[in-house]
Formats: structure tokens, C-alpha cells, sequence
């Protein structure tokens, strides 16, 4: 688990950097084709850093369905689970 929360950390303060690298182009430069490398570079460590919440996600739902023996909980996590599927597809 901490090494996850490190890797997630990595990932947004990467992302942090080039979002500030691109507000700092952009006010110097305007729009530009460095300026777009740096938003899609933003884009990848946001997905890389949501692509680690949603398996965290998984993994402890997992457990969660696994450990509990009410039939309504397990429905609630797997709903969960479905609502989390929903929001980033």
C-alpha cells in the first residue's frame, strides 16, 4: 500500500509540474507546440495516477465482497464498483 501511495504521489506532482511548465509557456510564449507536449504529458500521469486509485478501488472492493458475508453489502460494493466503471468510461 505505501508503495502505491508514493507512485500516486509521483504521479500528481509530475502532473503538477507540467501544468505550472505549461501556464508559464503559455504566458510567455502563447499557444505553441511545446505548450500542447506539456498538456499531453499532464494527461498521461493523470491517467497513470487514476489507473492506480481504480485498482486500489478494485482491490479493496474485492476484499470487501470476499469478507462480507451480508448479501446487501456485497450488492452495495459491487454497485460500487459499477458506479466507479461508469463515471471514468
Amino acid at each position: 500500500m505505501q508503495l502505491r501511495t508514493q507512485q500516486l504521489l509521483g504521479h500528481l506532482q509530475v502532473t503538477e509540474e507540467h501544468i505550472h511548465r505549461a501556464i508559464a509557456m503559455f504566458e510567455r510564449e502563447g499557444a505553441s507546440v511545446q505548450l500542447l507536449y506539456q498538456i499531453i504529458a499532464a494527461q498521461r500521469a493523470l491517467t497513470v495516477a487514476k489507473a492506480i486509485i481504480v485498482s486500489n478501488h478494485i482491490e479493496n472492493c474485492t476484499r470487501s465482497i470476499l469478507k462480507n458475508k451480508l448479501p446487501e453489502r456485497r450488492l452495495d460494493t459491487v454497485q460500487s464498483l459499477i458506479d466507479l466503471y461508469s463515471a471514468i468510461n
